[in-house]
């Protein structure tokens, strides 16, 4: 199971307990996609037992969408996402 903006998902007690009844029952394994940059305001109470993994790659997109999505990155490795061709884009 792939849970998309996480960080808003887990914030609420509701929501994340739905997700992780799928896991508890053993009907799924969760992957969380969530930017640290919009959750380090919160302490969101994530699963124990997850991996963290950081993306330094967007796949099929431009030039543009990756310079305009580093205004909301954080951290030291915010410059190193590059775009996977060298299309400008629109």
């Amino acid at each position: 199971m792939v849970v998309d903006e996480a960080h808003h998902l887990y914030r609420d007690s509701s929501t994340r307990a739905t997700i992780e009844q799928f896991v508890v029952q053993g009907r799924a394994d969760r992957m969380l996609l969530s930017d640290i940059s919009q959750s380090t305001m919160y302490s969101i109470p994530y699963p124990e037992d997850m991996t963290e993994v950081v993306l330094e790659e967007v796949v099929r997109c431009s030039k543009r969408v990756v310079s305009r999505a580093m205004a909301f990155q954080v951290g030291e490795g915010k410059l190193l996402t590059k775009c996977h061709h060298e299309s400008t884009g629109p």
